[in-house]
């Protein structure tokens, strides 16, 4: 959702700041060189030494959602989107939405611009064990919409959105917006929504498929 199909400005560098400090002052020694991702935090903290540390994943969540909800003030549709999963619709194309979001924050979100009742299937965090950029998400949409990720596009526009698809055995198509280089080789790249009906071969026909934002 965010950066793929919705422009906001998520303030990623004040959530890990208040998460370290918030851990730190329950004595967990957490370096900041595992931050490459939330997921990987959580995973992260699963390990022996902080076993004894409860609902500590509900706590990094907690702070997740509050600025979640802050950056849907200035959330809007990215130009073409609308209309690209309209056409993919109407194409015959089944749509899943996957987010490390909240899933209230989705559905607000996504009901103010008219795009929730255009996806098949929708999952976030709340619904699997590990956030992007794990495969679970991948997987759990999948499992939902009855086809197997080899079937599927994974789109998106960061390097945990490439990583899950990956992980997952699907194609992937990376909107690289901002010019920006990732660890990953993505099957597609493209700048712009609208250039993923050239890669489906969008046409006017009607075909069947499958693709996961």
């Amino acid at each position: 959702m965010d950066g793929t199909i919705i422009k906001n400005s998520y303030p990623f560098p004040q959530a890990k700041a208040e998460i370290l400090t918030t851990l730190r002052s329950r004595g967990l020694d957490v370096p900041e060189d595992i931050y490459g991702s939330i997921a990987n935090l959580l995973e992260k903290l699963k390990e022996v030494q902080y076993n004894d540390h409860t609902n500590i994943r509900d706590v990094i969540l907690s702070i997740l959602t509050k600025y979640d909800f802050e950056c849907t003030s200035d959330a809007r549709l990215r130009r073409g989107a609308l209309g690209t999963l309209r056409r993919l619709k109407q194409d015959g194309y089944r749509l899943g939405l996957i987010s490390n979001s909240n899933l209230l924050v989705v559905r607000k979100v996504l009901g103010a611009t008219r795009l929730y009742s255009l996806f098949d299937v929708v999952v976030t965090r709340e619904g699997v064990e590990r956030m992007k950029p794990y495969p679970d998400m991948v997987f759990a949409a999948c499992e939902k919409l009855g086809i197997h990720p080899s079937n599927t596009l994974v789109v998106g526009d960061s390097w945990v959105d490439i990583e899950a698809g990956f992980a997952a055995g699907a194609k992937t198509v990376y909107i690289n917006a901002k010019n920006a280089d990732i660890p990953q080789h993505p099957t597609y790249e493209i700048r712009k929504i609208t250039e993923l009906l050239k890669i489906l071969g969008v046409n006017g026909r009607s075909t069947t498929g499958e693709v996961t934002i």
